[in-house]
């Protein structure tokens, strides 16, 4: 038997039994197949474009995850997008789990940063800006531009939208400045 025609035959009994091909990389089928490896080796074939189309057009229709990174952020995003819907807000109690065993708060704080750095997609950020995940978030390191030293006590917040954010992050690292707050001072500084 060709081997992907025993990747199928493996794929297919694990996908009924357990009706998705969400497949470890480790995983070895009891008869000692390596079904992760082969999943494994068909994404990268797909990504490739050397996967026959009669080959993913079977994987499809077992729901094949293609993107492993964007299904288990996916996954993780909605698990945030129920807790917010049913407490209004992203305060996690500190030892609050995604259903991927993630701690809610440590996914949400690796996404702001990764926002801060220009990594992560548009659609990304619409999900969560659509669960006010960037409300109250400031950049590392950042200290409000408009404090001055004569009134420290008196700090004005500034309100921007994920989008403001991000472009001002940009033109910040553009510039070579090494963090928002000092990029934002520095323009005030020539007004």
């Amino acid at each position: 038997m060709r081997n992907s025609e025993m990747g199928l035959e493996h794929a297919l009994n694990y996908f009924e039994k357990y009706h998705n091909l969400d497949i470890p990389v480790k995983h070895i089928c009891e008869d000692g197949y390596r079904l992760g490896a082969w999943i494994q080796s068909m994404r990268v074939r797909c990504k490739r474009g050397t996967l026959a189309l009669i080959l993913k057009a079977k994987l499809d229709a077992m729901g094949m995850i293609w993107d492993k990174a964007a299904f288990e952020w996916e996954r993780n995003f909605q698990d945030c997008k129920a807790y917010y819907l049913e407490h209004g807000d992203l305060k996690f109690p500190e030892d609050h789990k995604t259903s991927r065993g993630i701690y809610a708060q440590k996914w949400l704080d690796y996404n702001r940063q990764s926002f801060r750095k220009g990594k992560l997609s548009e659609e990304q950020i619409a999900l969560l800006n659509f669960i006010h995940a960037f409300d109250d978030f400031h950049p590392k390191g950042w200290i409000n531009p408009f404090e001055t030293k004569k009134q420290p006590q008196k700090r004005l917040h500034i309100r921007m939208t994920a989008q403001e954010l991000q472009f001002v992050t940009k033109q910040a690292n553009a510039a070579g400045f090494a963090n928002v707050q000092s990029y934002v001072q520095e323009i005030l500084g020539n007004r």
